[in-house]
């Protein structure tokens, strides 16, 4: 027997997933904005489009360039879909309750987790002798704070597109501590961010 090729079939690799996810979910926040709001600045919109290429470079391996299939692909979209409506959503809530929908945010989602490994058959993942995931969940938790904080403080897409551009400090980190290597897209995607930082905060 012929081995079958590997096209449309090949799942969707992680780089290109995360890049689909980041990009829609920081851009989608930004358009809802523009067209019902004031519209930002000459240099802020440069400063949005510099983040979403920087965003896609530096999440990417630049390494391969198999095919993705379509239902990987709409599985990426969708997931940058609802990260956009998570950053909508949570910016239209009130200052009265701050951190209330963030609570409520952590605890539907460890339920839908929850639902998902049983479903599936796979044991609880119980914090139990698992100190750097309790440690990466106070973080995550810190980061959706300061990021409803800094929204009730600026404008809403400025403070989506400045949250987004975190896999750039992901990037460095890995290669201060982890002593990861560090790919000239990736370079060049962390100078974009530094890039668009400055433009938008000018």
């Amino acid at each position: 027997f012929e081995p079958e090729p590997v096209t449309s079939q090949m799942p969707a690799s992680a780089a290109i997933v995360a890049q689909t996810a980041g990009v829609v979910g920081a851009a989608l926040p930004v358009v809802s904005v523009t067209l019902t709001a004031d519209p930002p600045t000459l240099l802020q919109m440069l400063g949005f489009v510099a983040a979403l290429a920087g965003i896609w470079l530096v999440t990417g391996s630049g390494s391969n360039g198999e095919a993705v299939n379509q239902r990987g692909f709409a599985l990426a979209v969708f997931a940058g879909v609802a990260f956009g409506a998570f950053f909508l959503l949570i910016g239209r809530v009130q200052t009265t309750a701050p951190f209330t929908p963030l609570a409520v945010g952590k605890i539907v989602g460890f339920l839908l987790a929850l639902l998902l490994l049983i479903g599936r058959g796979r044991p609880s993942p119980w914090a139990a002798g698992r100190s750097l995931a309790v440690l990466g969940g106070i973080l995550d938790a810190a980061g959706n704070s300061f990021y409803f904080l800094a929204q009730h403080i600026t404008r809403l897409d400025i403070a989506v597109v400045l949250t987004s551009l975190y896999p750039a400090s992901t990037v460095v980190l890995a290669y201060i501590i982890l002593r990861e290597h560090i790919s000239r897209r990736q370079a060049a995607g962390v100078a974009l961010c530094l890039l668009a930082i400055a433009l938008i905060v000018l």
